[in-house]
């Protein structure tokens, strides 16, 4: 009986090269851009959808983005939004080298809470 290789494993290791490459990526990107004089700009975002049944449907929605200028200059926006707890929140940073001021909002859709 001729054994063959189970097609998960080599998709596994396929995904867990390329997070490993993603993730150096990373690392070389952040190190490229501080304390150099360029500028840069970073954004993730990700997105699920679920819907089963007649109920609502679920959205979960989380952001980030990184700018950096020379002179220590950065600023950094999150976001995430979360149908099925009601949380909504927002986030801005801005730095001049050591020094930062970050503002959060915070919704919660449920109850209507502000902060």
């Amino acid at each position: 009986q001729k054994k063959g290789r189970d097609p998960f494993d080599m998709i596994n290791s396929m995904m867990s090269d390329m997070r490993n490459k993603m993730i150096d990526m990373q690392k070389n990107f952040d190190q490229a851009a501080v304390g150099s004089d360029v500028h840069s700009f970073k954004s993730s975002s990700v997105k699920t959808y679920s819907k089963t049944g007649d109920g609502p449907a679920k959205v979960f929605e989380a952001t980030n983005q990184t700018r950096r200028a020379p002179g220590g200059i950065k600023e950094t926006r999150q976001a995430v939004r979360d149908s099925e707890s009601g949380l909504a929140k927002m986030a801005v940073g801005h730095h001049i080298r050591d020094r930062g001021h970050i503002i959060e909002k915070r919704m919660d859709s449920k109850s209507g809470n502000t902060e």
